[in-house]
């Protein structure tokens, strides 16, 4: 836009963009003084925009209110007194927007080879202009993927869970088909044991027997609640715990009867 404006002779230099709904915008702008304006302080004339962008050519005007060949309108009686230079910013078949430059009355009149040093600044201009648009998409997309990348590994990471959750309760149901089929072969095999009850039965003034008898029965009755709390796991159903009396004395004696049972402690006194 400097370069416009030192070399043209001009007051205002700026480019103005287009989108496809047909709004137009000033993405930036420069004033005589090399200072920046703003964009309400830049006239755009509709009607010679949409001449420039449908006919793709660039179009000098040395007086846009008198002009036979750009019709009047609103737009252009709008535009400053002066000469108006408005060339497109061409990047392949497609157009970006417009180069639009304002001389004051006195200079020199704008011709072809002006126009062909603006066309060539707006052609670069909208090369930058769609790189960058091209950098800030290439961003975009590098931050979706990014996104994307955390979402799969999220979803991976749950599926191994997953997977690891069903393992193991794979693995438990295993152990619990096992655990469920030893109780049960246990507590059968253990019902034979009733039959020890008999030999209460037979031998009633027989101490030692008696004592056996009761030491092997209490061991059965401890098998089986053992038995049945590997159900009671296998099965999920809580078990509610008691507490019973028992005799030191009686467990000791039973300890010692026990011990007389070792072959390698009969004959040896305590």
């Amino acid at each position: 836009l400097r370069l416009l404006i030192e070399v043209l002779g001009a007051h205002i230099a700026a480019f103005v963009l287009m989108d496809d709904a047909d709004r137009m915008w000033v993405r930036a702008a420069q004033g005589a003084d090399g200072c920046p304006l703003l964009p309400d302080d830049v006239p755009v004339s509709r009607t010679v925009a949409r001449r420039v962008i449908e006919g793709r050519v660039g179009v000098v005007l040395a007086n846009p209110h008198h002009d036979a060949v750009m019709p009047a309108s609103e737009s252009i009686m709008d535009m400053p007194g002066g000469a108006l230079m408005s060339v497109p910013m061409l990047v392949g078949n497609r157009v970006l927007g417009l180069l639009q430059v304002h001389r004051r009355r006195g200079g020199v009149d704008l011709d072809e080879d002006d126009i062909g040093l603006a066309s060539t600044i707006a052609g670069l201009a909208g090369t930058a202009l769609e790189n960058k648009e091209m950098a800030i998409q290439r961003e975009r997309d590098i931050e979706a993927l990014r996104q994307s990348n955390a979402t799969l590994e999220a979803k991976k990471r749950e599926l191994q869970e997953a997977q690891a959750r069903l393992l193991s309760a794979e693995r438990l149901a295993a152990i619990g088909q096992l655990a469920s089929g030893v109780a049960h072969d246990g507590r059968n095999a253990l019902q034979a044991m009733a039959a020890l009850s008999l030999l209460k039965s037979r031998y009633p003034f027989d101490d030692e027997v008696q004592l056996y008898v009761d030491l092997a029965l209490d061991g059965q009755q401890m098998v089986v609640e053992m038995l049945e709390e590997i159900l009671a796991f296998v099965r999920q159903t809580p078990r509610e715990d008691s507490l019973a009396k028992i005799s030191l004395a009686a467990v000791a004696r039973s300890m010692v009867y026990l011990a007389r049972m070792d072959p390698d402690l009969r004959g040896r006194s305590v």
